[in-house]
Parts: C-alpha cells; structure tokens; sequence
C-alpha cells in the first residue's frame, strides 16, 4: 500500500509540473510591419510592398517593393528601405540573394520596415477628342496617344481615314486644333512639347458619301442580283454613275427597266452634262443615297391555249412548255404563275394550283377546245368559273 501511494504522488507532481513550466521548445515570433514614406503610395497601390507578417524570433524577413508608382499626375520612384540589414543578411547566409528591391531585416522583436519613395516631377494629362466628336466617342481607337506625361515632346495620332456606315460618310482628317479651334498641327502624326494639361482635337472633313443602287420591285434583285452596279463611295460634291440592266428574265417573268429614281443627270468637272444612256444615271453627291431603278413587269411567255369566258370575261392563258399560266378576271390580273401540277395528254389539259393568293383548278379537252376551270381568290373570297367551248361566245 505505501508503495503504491508512493507512485500516485509522483505522477502527481509531473502533471503539475508540465502545466506551470513552459514548453522550452516553443518559438517566439515577432510581426514585421510593412509601409511606405509617403503613405500616399499604399493608397495609390495597396500592393507596392509586400514581406508584411509574422517571423520566427532569431530569423531574417524579406520585403520587397514595386520601382515606379504612378496614378493621374502622381509619379513615385522607390529609393530605399529605412534600417534595411541586408548586408547583415548576407553575411549569415552567403549562399542566399537579394534581388531588385529587396531587403532583410532581423526579427529579434517587432520591427517596421519602410520603403521609401520619392515624388518626381508632375505628370500632364494628354486628351484627345474628334470633331465631329461621335466618330471616336463611337470607336476611341481612331486615336491614339492619350495619357499621362512627364514635361517634354509627345506623338499623338489620329486614323486618316474613318467610315461611318451608320451615316454612310466617309470622314478624312483634316488638323490638330485646340478645343477653341486654333490650329496645333496639320500633320498626322503630331507632335507637342507638354508643359501643362492639353486637350486637342482632332478635326475631320466629309471626305465621301455612299450611294447605294437597288430596283423597284425588289424582286428584280432576287432574280438577278447583278442587274444593277455603281454602288461605291463618292467624293463630296462630285456625280455618282450608277447603271441597271435593260430587261431582266426569268421563267415566266420579264422585266423591262423605265427609268429612275433620283437621276440628277451626269456632268463633267468643267460643269457640262454628259447624255447618259437609259440605263445609267448619275446623282450629285451633297449627302448618302440610294439610286432606285424601276421596272416594269413584261410577260415574256408564250401561250398556247387560250380560254375565254365571255360571260364573266374571265381568260386564262396556258403555257405547256413552260408549265406557266396566267388568269385575268374584270376586277384583277393575277400575272404570270407556275403551275404546282400541270398534265398533259394527247386529249386533256389539267391544272392544279393553289398559292397565297389563289385556287384553281382546270379541266380542258383539247382537241375540241373545252375548258372548266374553278377559281377562288383566297384575299377576297370571290368564286369563279370560267367554261368555254366551241359555240359558248
């Protein structure tokens, strides 16, 4: 029993003395504070330092900072770390480096470690602006040179030649002005000693504008989308030539070209108009447009039967080569259309059609020329029937 009493008193006296002695291997640390002289330069870029942390008592900590700190007008240069011990560091480990802007400090308590940066001379802030001003509020890239600068020659550029497809205007640059419209430069690109804040512009003149060519009906481009040229940029204040096909085809449709729309006629350098044939023109060019040449819709089929109504004077003309017809009634012309089915045998003709527009359907006997034909016009809702044979006049 004493024995055991012994045991339990010495276990006793290791436990408390574990807890009120210190662990003698524990390392202390210390915090390494990081900043900047001006403080300014943290605000500018809370990044321009970095090797802010806690650091093993005994041991060396690297910090390190960015050489140049700029934002608008304000330049800073970094010149040096204040209590900097690199060369302390170099010495107890020669086999590591510094690099840049680094430096060491020993951490055998809290410490400061402070980049210091200098101001250099101010910055001048450069802008660029085009007149008119949405040619590079739409696209700035058209100039180029816009910043911030230390006193001495800048370059600044402008594109030479901008389009603006919205307006259909070419613009050409023209000069460097200031925003009152003084002259700075006529040439492209310009160069300009900065002694202060400068805002120049760069100014444009309408170059050209596009004249565009179509057909009325549209349709005529469908079929052929050649029947028209001389859409192009045209210098300002000169003519534009534009020209049309005289007739456009295609099966069961022929379009004979009548005249236009905004021919100003065409005139020479010297002021003397030049005749044009009828399928050119010529517009003056004060401002974009669009030439319209206009079309007459001309059957070109031939049709070899024929069959009249003369009641309700309803005709209807059938092309069987081309698998055309082409239906008339007092109130409408439905023009020239592509049957859907057309039939022929050695004794009979069928058609059967149906479109947007209209129904039909025929039935003829050839050789004794008969013809029954049904029709609706689906737009109004009006029925027809046409019947014709020998004798029924």
């Amino acid at each position: 029993m004493k024995h055991g009493i012994n045991v339990i008193l010495i276990l006793t006296l290791l436990t408390v003395t574990l807890c009120i002695v210190p662990n003698a291997y524990a390392q202390t640390q210390y915090y390494l504070t990081v900043t900047t002289d001006p403080t300014e330069v943290l605000t500018i870029d809370p990044e321009a330092v970095s090797g802010e942390g806690s650091y093993n008592s005994g041991n060396f900590a690297i910090v390190d900072a960015v050489q140049t700190v700029t934002s608008g007008p304000y330049h800073y240069e970094f010149t040096n770390w204040v209590g900097d011990e690199s060369e302390e560091y170099l010495e107890y480990d020669e086999d590591n480096e510094l690099t840049g802007n680094q430096a060491a400090y020993f951490m055998d308590g809290p410490r400061t470690a402070i980049a210091v940066y200098e101001q250099v001379n101010s910055l001048y802030h450069l802008i660029l602006q085009s007149q008119p001003d949405y040619l590079a509020i739409n696209d700035p890239s058209i100039l180029d040179g816009e910043g911030w600068y230390s006193s001495g020659e800048v370059t600044f550029s402008a594109e030479p030649l901008v389009t603006d497809w919205d307006q259909m205007t070419r613009w050409e640059f023209n000069k460097w002005t200031t925003i009152y419209g003084e002259q700075i430069s006529p040439e492209n690109p310009a160069t300009y000693f900065m002694d202060g804040d400068y805002t120049f512009v760069a100014k444009y003149d309408v170059q050209s504008y596009y004249l565009d060519v179509t057909t009325d009906p549209p349709e005529v481009l469908d079929i052929d989308p050649d029947a028209v040229w001389g859409a192009d940029w045209y210098n300002s204040g000169t003519y534009g030539l534009v020209g049309a096909e005289t007739t456009v085809t295609a099966e069961g449709y022929h379009y004979e070209l009548v005249g236009w729309v905004g021919d100003d006629g065409y005139y020479d350098e010297e002021g003397d108009e030049i005749p044009l044939p009828l399928n050119q023109a010529g517009h003056f060019m004060d401002g974009p447009f669009t030439m319209v040449a206009v079309y007459e819709l001309v059957s070109d089929v031939y049709y070899e039967k024929v069959f009249t109504d003369y009641d309700s004077q309803i005709t209807i003309k059938i092309s069987t080569d081309d698998n055309y017809f082409e239906l008339s009634t007092p109130e409408k012309s439905y023009g020239p259309r592509l049957a859907d089915r057309l039939v022929v045998s050695s004794n009979s003709l069928e058609i059967l059609h149906s479109d947007s527009e209209l129904n039909l359907v025929l039935y003829a006997r050839t050789p004794i020329d008969f013809c029954l034909a049904y029709i609706k016009d689906k737009e109004t809702g009006e029925r027809f029937i046409l019947r014709d044979k020998i004798g029924l006049e």
